[in-house]
């Protein structure tokens, strides 16, 4: 499981905060294309729909398989 906090300038990449890689929390790469959906809470306020761009530092492409 990951928590998008952001996206890239062109949207491509959406970068996700998880833990547990290597025993440590940190933000990661990944192509929008892998998602097929997204879970959000049941009162989810719609019109704060919108991902910031993310400016931080990522840990480098992650595989998911």
């Amino acid at each position: 499981m990951t928590f998008i906090v952001g996206q890239s300038y062109n949207g491509d990449t959406l970068y996700g905060l998880g833990g547990n890689q290597g025993d440590r929390v940190q933000v990661s790469p990944f192509a929008k294309s892998v998602f097929t959906h997204f879970q959000l809470p049941t009162n989810y306020d719609n019109r704060l729909d919108f991902l910031p761009l993310y400016k931080g530092e990522d840990s480098g492409p992650v595989s998911e398989r």
